[in-house]
């Protein structure tokens, strides 16, 4: 996405259709006012279906570029199709398994494609191979083999302790620790100062987490 902003594409995302009949929804839209260039991308992190793939990209470069002209005025003199998947070893296998009808359909590979957005003109069709990004910090990461190291037992103490939250939820418990927080009691409807974060146990009407101090108001 970035990477067409900053190549002067007008971006869209999930742009859905009902055509006579004719409908679905393009992953990824854009429009180069310049070069009067319409970009049709489909994403997918597996290819299930090679037949069904290429017939739902043909329908969709079939149907959209005259609706977008009816309705954002978006009169393209080319037509851009290309096929984003994730760069896995299965991915790559089912490309070449059928590389006659690929290489037919979607002749162009990652550098050629990237080439023409940066700079469109005439039609392209092609695939963009995009390597896997990690779900913990969004970088995307290498597919080629590796060792895998098996992780060292952790000791009885370690074991023992509290698994730490991460993402949403450490988010929401740092959000929560700040102090003098007035916190709702279940209990007696009455509302206290939180000097530190308590256990769920206080709140469901258990015994006070150690070290929670709480300063009625009244």
């Amino acid at each position: 996405m970035r990477f067409l902003r900053e190549n002067a594409w007008e971006v869209t995302v999930e742009y859905s259709f009902n055509h006579y009949g004719d409908r679905g929804s393009v992953d990824i839209v854009g429009w180069h006012a310049e070069t009067r260039t319409l970009l049709i991308i489909e994403v997918k992190s597996r290819i299930a279906d090679v037949q069904d793939l290429h017939a739902t990209m043909d329908r969709k470069c079939r149907v959209v570029p005259g609706l977008l002209a009816r309705k954002r005025g978006w009169r393209a003199l080319n037509v851009g199709r290309v096929l984003v998947v994730v760069d896995t070893t299965t991915v790559r296998r089912t490309v070449l398994s059928h590389a006659v009808t690929f290489d037919a359909a979607l002749p162009e590979r990652t550098s050629a494609v990237r080439r023409w957005l940066r700079r469109p003109a005439g039609p392209v069709a092609g695939i963009w191979f995009l390597p896997p990004i990690t779900p913990r910090d969004g970088k995307q990461v290498s597919t080629g083999p590796h060792r895998v190291r098996s992780r060292p037992r952790p000791s009885a103490a370690v074991r023992g302790r509290p698994r730490r939250r991460s993402g949403i939820r450490a988010s929401v418990a740092e959000a929560m620790s700040e102090e003098d927080v007035p916190v709702a009691d279940p209990r007696r409807g009455a509302k206290w100062t939180r000097r530190d974060l308590p256990s769920p146990g206080v709140m469901s009407g258990g015994n006070r987490g150690v070290g929670a101090t709480y300063h009625h108001p009244g």
